[in-house]
């Protein structure tokens, strides 16, 4: 979800609310994908590297991921998607992470078959996330063969109950994965680069893209998952 703060500069606005107009995205985004019959996506809320960033933009973002994760908590909502965070909690407020723990508990209890499951990276780094799936092998006792060590392995990375990502979207055209997915999406996953920011990603391109891959790639990556070498 690239290019908030672009936006917010083309636009004239201050950055936290190019972030908000993000945010209002995804929604779009999340609702469009499960018209389409999408199952899983996966989206890069708010990488290690972010943190770099201003002391007001990072609070910001928290604040705005709390007040986010705090309405779905609300009583009386209605969950229209499933919703599983991943990341690095540790480098997160206590606060941000309960909030989001109690939501993710209360969207398991909630969801449906037909309901589109959201993985939400915050905190989130690709190879922090292999280094931590790395120990946690480590600690799990019982002998393995190869097969089963990998299989364990990808297990524990997002989206790990899922074959490998079929297409990634980044926008912003920016040409790079930044640290996103990268043991998932190093073999079969299509990348399209879209030259909008975030906010301004219409559907059009969105429904574009997606027909794009299901002429020319779709065939080819059906029922794939990782290769065990």
């Amino acid at each position: 979800m690239d290019g908030n703060r672009r936006f917010a500069r083309l636009m004239g606005m201050e950055v936290h609310k190019g972030h908000r107009c993000g945010l209002n995205k995804l929604m779009e985004v999340i609702e469009m994908c499960q018209l389409l019959g999408i199952k899983v996506i996966t989206v890069y809320a708010f990488s290690l590297q972010n943190f770099q960033r201003s002391e007001t933009e990072v609070n910001n973002i928290i604040n705005l991921a709390t007040e986010t994760a705090k309405s779905r908590l609300q009583p009386g909502h209605k969950q229209t998607f499933a919703i599983k965070f991943h990341g690095d909690m540790r480098f997160l407020p206590e606060y941000l992470r309960k909030t989001l723990q109690e939501a993710e508990e209360l969207s398991d209890k909630l969801k449906t078959e037909d309901q589109i499951l959201v993985n939400v990276c915050v905190s989130y780094g690709g190879r922090n996330e292999i280094a931590r799936a790395k120990e946690k092998i480590a600690n799990i006792p019982g002998d393995r063969t190869h097969e089963e060590e990998a299989k364990l392995f990808y297990s524990l990375l997002v989206g790990g109950e899922y074959k490998p990502p079929e297409i990634l979207i980044r926008t912003s055209g920016v040409t790079r994965l930044s640290d996103f997915l990268i043991y998932q999406c190093s073999e079969f996953t299509t990348f399209y680069f879209l030259h909008d920011t975030w906010p301004e990603l219409s559907m059009w391109s969105l429904i574009g893209t997606l027909i794009h891959w299901t002429i020319f790639c779709g065939r080819k990556s059906t029922d794939r998952g990782y290769t065990i070498f």
